[in-house]
Protein backbone atom coordinates (compact mmCIF):
# COMPACT_ATOMS: atom_id res chain seq x y z
CA UNK A 1 0.00 0.00 0.00
CA UNK A 2 1.52 2.97 -1.32
CA UNK A 3 2.14 5.53 1.81
CA UNK A 4 0.52 9.12 2.30
CA UNK A 5 2.34 11.84 0.50
CA UNK A 6 2.46 14.72 2.83
CA UNK A 7 3.69 17.06 -0.07
CA UNK A 8 0.92 16.24 -2.59
CA UNK A 9 -2.86 15.59 -0.64
CA UNK A 10 -4.50 12.65 -2.46
CA UNK A 11 -1.91 11.70 -4.68
CA UNK A 12 -1.14 8.06 -5.32
CA UNK A 13 2.24 8.96 -6.10
CA UNK A 14 4.86 7.69 -3.48
CA UNK A 15 6.72 10.04 -1.74
CA UNK A 16 10.25 9.19 -2.58
CA UNK A 17 8.80 9.67 -6.32
CA UNK A 18 7.57 12.95 -6.08
CA UNK A 19 10.52 14.35 -4.11
CA UNK A 20 12.63 13.10 -6.85
CA UNK A 21 9.94 14.72 -9.36
CA UNK A 22 10.83 18.10 -6.82
CA UNK A 23 14.42 17.73 -7.42
CA UNK A 24 13.95 18.23 -11.18
CA UNK A 25 11.73 21.19 -10.86
CA UNK A 26 14.40 23.02 -8.60
CA UNK A 27 17.25 22.02 -11.06
CA UNK A 28 14.66 23.82 -13.98
CA UNK A 29 14.33 20.85 -15.93
CA UNK A 30 11.65 20.59 -18.28
CA UNK A 31 8.30 18.68 -17.48
CA UNK A 32 9.47 16.57 -21.11
CA UNK A 33 12.70 15.93 -19.42
CA UNK A 34 11.12 15.12 -15.82
CA UNK A 35 8.34 12.65 -17.37
CA UNK A 36 10.96 10.86 -19.15
CA UNK A 37 13.40 10.43 -15.87
CA UNK A 38 10.72 9.60 -13.61
CA UNK A 39 8.17 7.21 -15.65
CA UNK A 40 5.55 9.65 -15.37
CA UNK A 41 2.93 11.19 -18.22
CA UNK A 42 4.31 14.78 -19.74
CA UNK A 43 0.21 15.78 -18.71
CA UNK A 44 0.74 14.70 -15.12
CA UNK A 45 4.45 16.38 -14.22
CA UNK A 46 2.89 19.37 -16.49
CA UNK A 47 0.14 19.47 -14.02
CA UNK A 48 2.43 19.05 -11.16
CA UNK A 49 4.90 21.64 -12.23
CA UNK A 50 1.94 24.37 -12.97
CA UNK A 51 0.69 23.67 -9.03
CA UNK A 52 4.42 24.20 -8.07
CA UNK A 53 5.05 27.23 -9.61
CA UNK A 54 1.24 28.19 -8.30
CA UNK A 55 2.44 27.56 -4.61
CA UNK A 56 5.93 29.70 -5.07
CA UNK A 57 3.50 32.18 -6.57
CA UNK A 58 1.70 32.60 -2.98
CA UNK A 59 4.67 32.25 -1.22
CA UNK A 60 6.67 35.16 -3.08
CA UNK A 61 3.07 37.11 -2.51
CA UNK A 62 3.33 36.31 1.49
CA UNK A 63 7.11 37.72 1.20
CA UNK A 64 6.41 40.88 -0.31
CA UNK A 65 7.65 43.80 1.42
CA UNK A 66 4.24 45.40 0.83
CA UNK A 67 2.59 42.25 2.32
CA UNK A 68 4.98 42.06 5.19
CA UNK A 69 4.72 45.82 5.99
CA UNK A 70 8.80 46.06 5.45
CA UNK A 71 7.78 48.40 2.58
CA UNK A 72 4.65 50.62 2.84
CA UNK A 73 2.08 50.05 1.10
CA UNK A 74 -0.26 52.94 -0.11
CA UNK A 75 -1.14 55.21 -3.02
CA UNK A 76 2.11 55.34 -4.14
CA UNK A 77 2.31 51.64 -4.73
CA UNK A 78 -0.90 51.07 -6.09
CA UNK A 79 -0.04 48.98 -8.83
CA UNK A 80 -2.12 46.00 -8.99
CA UNK A 81 -5.46 48.02 -9.59
CA UNK A 82 -6.93 50.15 -12.43
CA UNK A 83 -7.28 53.86 -12.96
CA UNK A 84 -11.26 53.08 -12.23
CA UNK A 85 -10.09 51.50 -9.07
CA UNK A 86 -10.65 47.92 -10.13
CA UNK A 87 -9.27 44.50 -10.64
CA UNK A 88 -8.12 44.27 -14.47
CA UNK A 89 -7.45 40.61 -16.38
CA UNK A 90 -4.47 40.12 -18.31
CA UNK A 91 -4.89 39.99 -22.34
CA UNK A 92 -3.07 38.77 -24.88
CA UNK A 93 -0.90 41.74 -25.46
CA UNK A 94 3.21 41.29 -24.01
CA UNK A 95 3.01 41.93 -20.29
CA UNK A 96 4.77 44.68 -18.72
CA UNK A 97 6.21 44.45 -15.29
CA UNK A 98 7.52 46.60 -12.27
CA UNK A 99 10.95 45.76 -10.24
CA UNK A 100 11.62 46.52 -6.78
CA UNK A 101 14.56 46.27 -4.79
CA UNK A 102 14.83 45.88 -1.40
CA UNK A 103 17.00 43.90 1.19
CA UNK A 104 19.13 41.77 -1.58
CA UNK A 105 16.16 40.69 -2.59
CA UNK A 106 13.88 41.55 -6.31
CA UNK A 107 10.59 41.80 -6.18
CA UNK A 108 7.85 42.03 -9.21
CA UNK A 109 4.42 43.26 -10.08
CA UNK A 110 2.68 42.89 -13.17
CA UNK A 111 0.98 45.89 -14.98
CA UNK A 112 -2.24 46.06 -14.78
CA UNK A 113 -3.85 46.12 -18.83
CA UNK A 114 -5.21 49.13 -18.57
CA UNK A 115 -1.94 51.15 -17.37
CA UNK A 116 -0.15 49.23 -20.12
CA UNK A 117 -0.58 50.85 -23.02
CA UNK A 118 1.05 54.50 -21.52
CA UNK A 119 3.73 52.57 -19.54
CA UNK A 120 4.73 50.89 -22.75
CA UNK A 121 5.43 54.14 -24.71
CA UNK A 122 6.70 55.65 -21.61
CA UNK A 123 9.76 52.97 -21.41
CA UNK A 124 10.28 53.05 -25.94
CA UNK A 125 10.69 57.01 -25.03
CA UNK A 126 7.61 57.63 -27.19
CA UNK A 127 5.70 60.14 -24.81
CA UNK A 128 6.77 63.69 -24.50
CA UNK A 129 8.75 65.02 -21.15
CA UNK A 130 5.87 65.48 -19.32
CA UNK A 131 4.71 61.48 -19.85
CA UNK A 132 6.46 61.41 -16.38
CA UNK A 133 3.37 61.62 -15.19
CA UNK A 134 1.95 58.44 -16.07
CA UNK A 135 4.35 56.99 -13.43
CA UNK A 136 1.66 58.29 -10.59
CA UNK A 137 1.25 54.70 -9.15
CA UNK A 138 4.78 53.56 -9.58
CA UNK A 139 7.01 55.80 -7.64
CA UNK A 140 7.57 52.79 -4.92
CA UNK A 141 9.32 50.54 -7.70
CA UNK A 142 12.78 50.92 -9.03
CA UNK A 143 12.19 49.74 -12.74
CA UNK A 144 9.59 49.02 -15.44
CA UNK A 145 10.28 46.24 -18.08
CA UNK A 146 8.26 45.88 -21.19
CA UNK A 147 9.19 42.24 -21.99
CA UNK A 148 9.23 42.97 -25.57
CA UNK A 149 11.97 45.53 -25.33
CA UNK A 150 15.23 44.77 -24.38
CA UNK A 151 16.07 48.28 -22.32
CA UNK A 152 14.50 48.56 -18.73
CA UNK A 153 13.05 51.86 -17.70
CA UNK A 154 14.32 53.46 -14.27
CA UNK A 155 11.79 54.80 -12.32
CA UNK A 156 12.86 58.21 -11.12
CA UNK A 157 11.86 59.15 -7.25
CA UNK A 158 12.03 62.88 -8.46
CA UNK A 159 8.65 63.75 -9.93
CA UNK A 160 10.26 66.98 -11.14
CA UNK A 161 12.30 64.69 -13.66
CA UNK A 162 11.15 64.62 -17.21
CA UNK A 163 10.47 60.92 -18.65
CA UNK A 164 13.91 60.98 -20.99
CA UNK A 165 15.90 61.76 -17.47
CA UNK A 166 14.71 58.70 -16.04
CA UNK A 167 15.74 56.28 -19.13
CA UNK A 168 18.97 55.07 -16.49
CA UNK A 169 20.86 51.76 -16.13
CA UNK A 170 18.74 49.92 -13.51
CA UNK A 171 20.49 49.23 -9.93
CA UNK A 172 23.31 46.31 -10.36
CA UNK A 173 20.59 43.55 -8.24
CA UNK A 174 17.75 44.79 -10.52
CA UNK A 175 20.15 44.45 -13.88
CA UNK A 176 21.32 41.34 -13.03
CA UNK A 177 17.82 39.81 -12.31
CA UNK A 178 16.68 41.09 -15.53
CA UNK A 179 18.96 38.81 -17.06
CA UNK A 180 18.11 35.88 -15.21
CA UNK A 181 14.69 36.14 -16.13
CA UNK A 182 15.47 37.08 -19.85
CA UNK A 183 17.96 33.96 -20.32
CA UNK A 184 15.59 31.50 -18.04
CA UNK A 185 12.69 32.45 -19.88
CA UNK A 186 14.60 32.27 -23.27
CA UNK A 187 15.14 28.11 -22.96
CA UNK A 188 11.28 27.99 -23.07
CA UNK A 189 11.25 29.43 -26.37
CA UNK A 190 8.47 31.87 -25.54
CA UNK A 191 6.28 31.27 -22.44
CA UNK A 192 2.14 31.88 -23.06
CA UNK A 193 0.97 35.72 -21.48
CA UNK A 194 -1.46 32.89 -19.58
CA UNK A 195 0.97 31.62 -17.36
CA UNK A 196 4.03 33.89 -17.61
CA UNK A 197 3.02 35.76 -14.50
CA UNK A 198 3.27 32.41 -12.79
CA UNK A 199 6.97 31.96 -14.89
CA UNK A 200 8.13 35.60 -13.91
CA UNK A 201 7.22 35.08 -9.84
CA UNK A 202 9.37 31.56 -10.65
CA UNK A 203 12.30 33.28 -11.43
CA UNK A 204 12.00 35.83 -8.43
CA UNK A 205 11.61 32.96 -6.19
CA UNK A 206 14.95 31.57 -7.82
CA UNK A 207 16.64 34.67 -8.26
CA UNK A 208 16.38 35.47 -4.15
CA UNK A 209 17.72 31.74 -3.32
CA UNK A 210 20.27 31.86 -5.22
CA UNK A 211 22.38 31.50 -1.85
CA UNK A 212 20.07 28.81 -0.84
CA UNK A 213 19.18 24.89 -1.94
CA UNK A 214 15.97 25.52 -3.93
CA UNK A 215 14.67 21.65 -3.69
CA UNK A 216 15.43 21.92 0.26
CA UNK A 217 13.25 25.07 0.34
CA UNK A 218 10.66 23.83 -1.92
CA UNK A 219 9.89 20.37 -0.10
CA UNK A 220 9.97 22.99 3.75
CA UNK A 221 6.72 25.07 1.23
CA UNK A 222 5.25 22.36 0.09
CA UNK A 223 5.35 20.34 3.54
CA UNK A 224 3.81 23.43 5.20
CA UNK A 225 1.67 24.35 1.97
CA UNK A 226 0.84 20.89 0.44
CA UNK A 227 -0.16 20.50 -3.18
Amino acid sequence: MTGVNKYYRHSRIPELEFRTLVRHFAEDMSATDAARLTGLTRKTVTTIFLKIRRRIDQECSRRSPFSTGRVKLDESHACTTCYCGGRCAQSNRTPVFALLSHEDRVYTELVPDCRKASLRALIRGRLPAGGVRELNGWHGFDGLIDIDYGRPFKISHQPSRDAQDALQPLDDDVERFWSFVRRRLGKFYGVSNRTFHLHLKECEWRYNLRDADPQAELLKLLKVHPL
